[in-house]
């Protein structure tokens, strides 16, 4: 039996893997369902968030919002040379990888 933490939104770490290789050929020619234009003005979360519930687009969504929430957490760290304390991760995208 495979444990919670071997998978990814409750899949095998290999289906992960295509499927995420697959997202991202998608994403790369701007397809269904990565055809909305993201604005400047657009929140970021909001735009990957969007895509969490969405099979064909879940995994990498998941990427990259862990992605983004490890820089938040880094441009938080007193470490950070940018010193912005008043930034806070968000505890929805940790939950986000392992929550189908």
């Amino acid at each position: 039996k495979q444990k919670k933490e071997d998978t990814i939104r409750g899949l095998d770490g290999n289906i992960a893997l295509a499927k995420l290789n697959e997202q991202i050929l998608v994403y790369s020619k701007g397809a269904w369902p990565f055809n909305r234009p993201l604005s400047d003005n657009m929140n970021i979360l909001k735009y990957w968030t969007g895509f969490l519930d969405h099979d064909n687009a879940d995994i990498l969504a998941v990427h990259n919002l862990q992605v983004i929430n490890y820089h938040l957490v880094e441009l938080c760290s007193p470490q950070s040379s940018e010193k912005h304390y008043t930034c806070q991760p968000s505890p929805n995208l940790t939950v986000a990888f392992n929550e189908p």
